[in-house]
């Protein structure tokens, strides 16, 4: 029994995107310390490295991503903040129901779990709200 959201036997991709090489280090150090503290075995970590904007798509990392969701070849995702995978409420409609279809856990080190209750509320509040934003308010993220 693990002590966090994690067992010993999950297969975790910690999916990064940055811009900058100080970016994607903090990242990283940020996923393996979460996954660490959450009871995964770091042994059974793999890491997506993606550069550039979400406003680019498909990047090469997320079609890798989707290709491990599809083939089922891992248990959890974690990321730093959801907004390392997309900032358009589609595209994370079509990929939180992709992870949920298959029984893949999505966690980010800033608090989300999408199998803790309210996770569909969570996410739709988050979305709703960074789609209200103006777009350059999140700037450099």
């Amino acid at each position: 029994m693990s002590n966090g959201r994690f067992t010993r036997s999950d297969k975790i991709v910690c999916y990064q995107r940055s811009r900058t090489r100080m970016q994607r280090d903090e990242q990283l150090r940020g996923n393996r310390q979460f996954v660490k503290r959450e009871g995964g075995n770091p042994a059974n970590v793999i890491v997506i490295d993606d550069a550039g904007s979400s406003a680019t798509f498909p990047r090469p990392g997320l079609l890798q991503l989707l290709d491990l969701i599809d083939g089922r070849q891992v248990t959890a995702l974690v990321v730093a903040d959801l907004s390392r995978l997309t900032r358009y409420a589609e595209r994370w409609l079509a990929l939180f129901k992709r992870l949920q279809r298959n029984k893949i856990r999505l966690c980010s080190v800033d608090g989300f779990d999408s199998f803790q209750k309210g996770a569909k509320l969570y996410f739709a509040i988050k979305t709703a709200i960074e789609n209200a934003l103006p777009k350059d308010a999140g700037a450099g993220t």
